[in-house]
């Protein structure tokens, strides 16, 4: 069976993060997966240190270069155990996967080198976000819910990890580096879902969880409504594993 090492992105600086990591941290309790949740901490005395299932990484949160920064580092203090990994995925604090249907996926379709669930092609400008012309557009990048490396995917992601634009947010620019590395780029189409606004209506989340996607991004303007969508979504799903 596929073997998955699964690194969320982190903060604590939020109550509501705290909750969603807590609601994670139970539902991703698989035996072929293993979960990391990493987040910057400035207190600790090293630069990078792993409490319990936190990697806490010396430094102060900040979205442009801060994300792109801790998810490299991240990555690359889980360098001795990805030999026991077929994949290595990154996903963030308010995204669900259902484990059991993207291993089956991938042993119909294994990654090669890089790919997701949501991916987009590159086609507008975000100036917070480091895109400020045209010249990476057409582009296809995995949305930071779901990025997955193969274990060849991940070794070439930090070989070159220094050819990453560190003044882009950090998707789009793992994205763009695979794409000059002229690699394989893998698509799992039609298994992303952004999660409405459904509330406590349960009918509505099971007729959402039949349409079997393999991500639930909860991510609707209002983080309290994102943690009590969570809540119930992992425990259906755990219910019917």
């Amino acid at each position: 069976m596929v073997k998955i090492l699964n690194l969320v992105l982190y903060s604590d600086n939020n109550k509501s993060y705290i909750k969603m990591y807590n609601i994670l941290r139970n539902y991703n309790n698989f035996n072929n997966i293993k979960t990391y949740f990493y987040k910057y901490d400035n207190t600790i005395n090293n630069d990078i240190e792993f409490v319990d299932d936190i990697i806490k990484i010396k430094g102060e949160e900040t979205m442009i270069p801060g994300i792109l920064d801790k998810t490299i580092i991240a990555l690359k203090s889980v360098e001795n155990i990805i030999v026991d990994y077929d994949y290595v995925i990154r996903t963030n604090i308010s995204s669900i996967v259902n484990f059991k249907l993207l291993i089956e996926e991938l042993e119909k379709n294994p990654i090669t080198y890089y790919g997701g669930t949501h991916v987009m092609n590159l086609c507008w400008l975000d100036i917070p976000f480091g895109i400020v012309d045209n010249k990476h557009f057409n582009t296809p990048f995995a949305s930071g819910t779901n990025i997955i490396l193969s274990k060849k995917g991940y070794k070439l992601l930090i070989d070159n990890s220094h050819f990453l634009d560190r003044t882009i947010i950090d998707d789009v620019s793992i994205g763009i580096l695979f794409k000059k590395l002229n690699t394989c780029f893998n698509h799992i189409p039609n298994k992303f879902v952004s999660v409405p606004i459904i509330l406590n209506n349960l009918n509505e989340y099971k007729n959402l969880l039949e349409k079997k996607n393999i991500v639930y991004r909860n991510h609707n303007g209002n983080r309290k409504i994102d943690v009590l969508q969570m809540n119930i979504l992992t425990e259906l799903l755990m219910s019917n594993s």
